[in-house]
């Protein structure tokens, strides 16, 4: 029995109208959208070239971080040597003051460790933007640091709280 509405084979089909067509064409391009990587800038990464960076709030620069919620960030990498052991830090750059940002210090828990040099390995992680937060702009900087305080990798992207 076939299930398709029509035969792969039949060539008397007919092909969909335009309204579907847009439709079609619409959905691709707002899912090539939603996917694209963010821009950043790399702040002295060191252990590891940065392959993307991902930020679930944003769409558009200034990245939004609204207030009372979840930023989630994903940053693929490839290590340029082994890593056992490291760190989080998160910080905020308000006229050229570096404020960091309460994370949980074991980015272990975030990515896997025992990395090998030339793995490529998937770090994710998220903040929550506390509702005292001023709505400010701001630069995050986002850094992983190995076991000798080395940095691993670091990003910066510019941001703005929001409500």
């Amino acid at each position: 029995m076939n299930l398709l509405p029509f035969s792969l084979l039949d060539r008397n089909r007919t092909v969909p109208e335009p309204k579907i067509m847009k439709v079609i064409i619409l959905l691709a391009t707002l899912t090539t959208a939603l996917a694209a990587h963010v821009a950043y800038k790399d702040c002295g990464s060191v252990d590891a070239k940065i392959n993307y960076v991902d930020i679930n709030t944003c769409s558009s620069f200034p990245c939004h971080l609204p207030r009372n919620q979840n930023v989630s960030v994903v940053v693929n990498f490839t290590a340029n040597k082994g890593i056992t052991s490291a760190t989080n830090k998160v910080y905020g750059i308000i006229a050229g003051l570096r404020i960091p940002f309460p994370v949980q210090p074991d980015a272990c828990q975030d990515m896997t460790c025992s990395i090998t040099s030339g793995q490529t390995v998937s770090y994710t992680n998220s903040i929550h933007v506390l509702p005292s937060y001023p709505t400010i702009r701001l630069v995050v900087e986002w850094e992983i640091l190995d076991g000798s305080g080395q940095k691993i990798f670091c990003f910066q992207v510019p941001a703005q709280i929001t409500n």
